[in-house]
């Protein structure tokens, strides 16, 4: 699990991309999704979570957050969902390529068999893909060295 301000300036990302948007695939212990909401901008934020415990714990954290819309379940099918209710305004997307379960303490990364949770990127990627124009938006990809094909991955991206 990485943090998005230990990879990039948000703020300044935010504010030269004209970000209207914040999609999160995996809040995790919400601390990204923290840094981004105590910056005080005024965008939508969304995040999905799969861990039940996590999320409800990110529920009641941020409660007072209004423009935040925490979703509970796996990317694949809560992404579509998003998407369609989101702004097609410019969007950063900071996606937490993997099953959580080797970062809380759940399980190890190949615990889960189903290489759609496990290591979700490559399908979360074709989502936004084909579901909006992605050429205004920004996308961050923390965990990437668990995947063996970069290559792959790259040419989704373009």
């Amino acid at each position: 699990m990485g943090q998005i301000y230990q990879a990039v300036n948000v703020d300044a990302i935010i504010d030269q991309y004209h970000i209207e948007n914040f999609v999160e695939t995996g809040t995790g212990i919400a601390d990204s999704l923290s840094w981004v909401v105590n910056l005080q901008k005024d965008i939508n934020m969304y995040s999905v979570e799969v861990m039940e415990d996590l999320y409800y714990k990110n529920v009641e954290k941020l409660k007072n957050v209004a423009n935040l819309h925490l979703k509970l379940g796996y990317t694949h099918e809560v992404l579509p969902q998003i998407l369609t209710e989101m702004s097609a305004a410019p969007t950063l997307f900071f996606h937490d390529a993997h099953f959580p379960g080797a970062d809380f303490g759940y399980a190890g990364y190949g615990s889960e068999q189903s290489e759609i949770k496990r290591i979700p990127l490559e399908i979360e990627l074709n989502i936004v893909s084909e579901n909006r124009n992605c050429s205004s938006d920004v996308f961050i990809i923390d965990d990437l060295r668990i995947y063996n094909r970069p290559l792959e991955l790259l040419e989704l991206a373009t």
